[in-house]
């Protein structure tokens, strides 16, 4: 397990300091389909944009009616702290009461194949579409506020 968090970080170095498989362009970007508020990342999500995506994610688990659906799909790389943050916001939502969230990485690309070494796709629902995660948000129950609960 060291050797492989290593490798991602010496991964990471070699392409930020020797222009190795060239940094994408890295943005994050919301948007409503159904019930489920989707945030997507795209390029390379590492310890340099984590606190970024934490307050993106954050932001977007305070609305605790919608399922949140982060898409890895155009995410091409994740180091340990990408790895962190996803942890933390899934745990954070849990710790809310309600706010589900769950990650869309294919089967097969590097992103996904990280999440799976770690461990991580077993502890945060993974799906291979969004299409799937949307249906799989939609579908869980919501917990009402006191506010609805009582009519107020």
């Amino acid at each position: 397990m060291e050797w492989v968090a290593l490798s991602w970080v010496l991964e990471g170095m070699k392409r930020a300091t020797t222009g190795l498989g060239a940094m994408a362009q890295f943005v994050i970007e919301e948007e409503m389909r159904d019930s489920a508020r989707i945030v997507s990342i795209r390029g390379d999500f590492s310890v340099g944009r984590a606190r970024e995506v934490d307050l993106a994610l954050l932001r977007a688990l305070g609305d605790r009616h919608h399922g949140i659906v982060v898409s890895l799909v155009e995410c091409e790389f994740l180091d340990s702290a990408a790895l962190a943050t996803l942890l933390a916001a899934y745990r954070s939502g849990q710790g809310r009461g309600g706010a589900d969230m769950s990650i869309v990485s294919p089967y097969g690309s590097e992103v996904r194949t990280r999440l799976t070494r770690t461990g991580l796709d077993n502890a945060i629902p993974t799906f291979d579409s969004i299409e799937d995660a949307v249906s799989a948000a939609v579908a869980r129950p919501r917990l009402e506020t006191p506010t609805k609960l009582f009519g107020l």
